[in-house]
Parts: C-alpha cells; structure tokens; sequence
C-alpha cells in the first residue's frame, strides 16, 4: 500500500521537496569543525536530521500517508552519503520517548520544518530571512540539549 501511495504521488512530491530543501539548505550547512572529530560527527547529525524531516514534511504535504512519507524519508536518508550508524541515530529520535530531550528535538523540528513546507506548498512566498530564522531557533534548541555527547541512543559514529 505504503508502495502505491508514493509512487502515485511522487510527482506531487518532487517539486515541494525540491524547493523546500532550496529554501533550507543555506542555512543548515554544517560549519567546519577544524580537529574536532565530535563537532563534525554532531554537525552532520543535524544536516541528516534536517533532511530527513524535509523528506517527511513533503510527502505529507504532496498528500502521502505518514507511513509512506517515513518510508521515504528512512529511503532518502539511505540513499545519502552519511553512514549508517548515523542514520539510525536520526532515526531513534523519532523513536524515542515521548517526554525526552530527543523527542522534544524531533517534535520541534518536524513543527519547523512543516512550517517552511507547507508554506512553500501552498504557493506562498518565504523569505529567506524567516527560513533563516525559523532554523536558527531549531539550532539554539540542538545546541542547548548538547546533542549526541551523553547519550543519544543510539550513539552517534565514533
């Protein structure tokens, strides 16, 4: 069914996801992080974690059910050069706990990332400024949990 539902609606789905993401990406690159190995392995969390909610985000808004969309969010990720470990990190935050800090993540970023889509697909106009800051608060939220150093289940790469 899952199969049907996205096939079906695929062309829907392209053209919100590819603008989403335009609108997106500029403002999720990961920064440098120069030596510090756990910095980078955090900051491409982030990035994964984003992409996966704007895949999601957009096959619910291209009218998928949400079965379909996590499918092909889990698809899209596989697809990505981040490794595996890392994708069953982003996973899990989706997985997790209702009253967890990566739970609380998660909520707050697909609330975020819905906002930008759905906006998008509904032919409206969003200036790179509000996108800008609609992430930069998803950011300071990721940066205030210290994300990842103790204890994300499941851990990311080492």
């Amino acid at each position: 069914m899952a199969l049907f539902d996205i096939f079906s609606k695929r062309r829907a789905f392209l053209p919100i996801y590819e603008q989403a993401w335009a609108a997106i990406r500029p403002h999720v690159m990961p920064e440098p992080a120069g030596e510090d190995e756990a910095a980078a392995r955090l900051a491409l969390f982030y990035l994964a974690s984003i992409l996966y909610s704007t895949v999601y985000q957009s096959c619910v808004a291209a009218g998928m059910t949400t079965s379909s969309a996590y499918s092909m969010a889990r698809g899209h990720l596989a697809k990505s050069p981040f490794e595996e470990e890392l994708r069953l990190a982003v996973d899990a935050i989706f997985l997790a706990e209702e009253e967890s800090r990566e739970r609380r993540y998660a909520d707050l970023l697909q609330a975020t990332v819905a906002r930008i889509v759905t906006t998008l697909a509904a032919g409206r106009p969003l200036e790179a400024a509000a996108v800008k800051a609609e992430l930069l608060e998803l950011s300071r939220f990721f940066t205030a949990i210290d994300f990842g150093r103790d204890g994300l289940y499941p851990p990311l790469p080492a």
